[in-house]
């Protein structure tokens, strides 16, 4: 299934900005409590607004299933 980050632009950059905070491989949010609890706010977010494509619409070859 593909899934799209959040509709608002400026919410998706902050989101992607947070994301390589907190997994990438200089993740520094654990010190900072106010990015960690946006990332969490964000995250439930994208998870409520899900648009994801049905895995029938799904692009052949697609790992997705």
């Amino acid at each position: 299934m593909n899934t799209v980050p959040p509709a608002d632009e400026e919410d998706a950059a902050e989101f992607t900005a947070l994301r390589i905070r907190a997994y990438g491989p200089d993740a520094d949010i654990a010190s900072d409590p106010d990015a960690h609890a946006r990332l969490d706010e964000l995250e439930r977010d994208f998870a409520e607004n899900d648009q994801a494509v049905p895995d029938d619409e799904a692009p052949a070859g697609s790992d997705e299933a």
